[in-house]
């Protein structure tokens, strides 16, 4: 059964058969508290299952290095399988290769310009 989540710090969640979709709000800054609110209502949806992430970050205004670095390691990614990142702007395509390259997250993580690819890949790690 799909839940779906939203709230004004950032967009909406969307969570269905152990992946969760993060839909980022145009002109959002990402901040390490705004990642925090996105990985415990994450992991409250989830209950104790571990799950795939899908950052829809097409709308994307901006993320610090703090957020960065956040994202790339945290207490909640025990739980976290993959990371798919879904974007169309070459800028954020340069900046998260950058930060894969840079931050090394604890998971597999991934660039796509289409969901139905991301969401294959996602679903190989289920």
């Amino acid at each position: 059964m799909k839940q779906a989540l939203h709230f004004k710090e950032f967009g909406q969640l969307e969570y269905e058969n152990r992946i969760l979709t993060v839909r980022i709000t145009e002109g959002t800054e990402i901040t390490e508290k705004t990642l925090e609110l996105i990985f415990s209502e994450a992991s409250k949806l989830a209950g104790n299952l571990t799950f795939c992430i899908l950052a829809d970050v097409r709308n994307l205004a901006t993320a610090g290095s703090a957020a960065r670095k956040y994202s790339a390691n945290n207490s909640y990614s025990k739980q976290h399988l993959a990371y798919a990142t879904l974007t169309d702007k070459i800028s954020v395509i340069l900046l998260a290769n950058f930060f894969i390259k840079v931050n090394r997250p604890s998971v597999p993580s991934k660039l796509f310009k289409e969901e139905k690819g991301a969401m294959h890949w996602l679903q190989g790690f289920l």
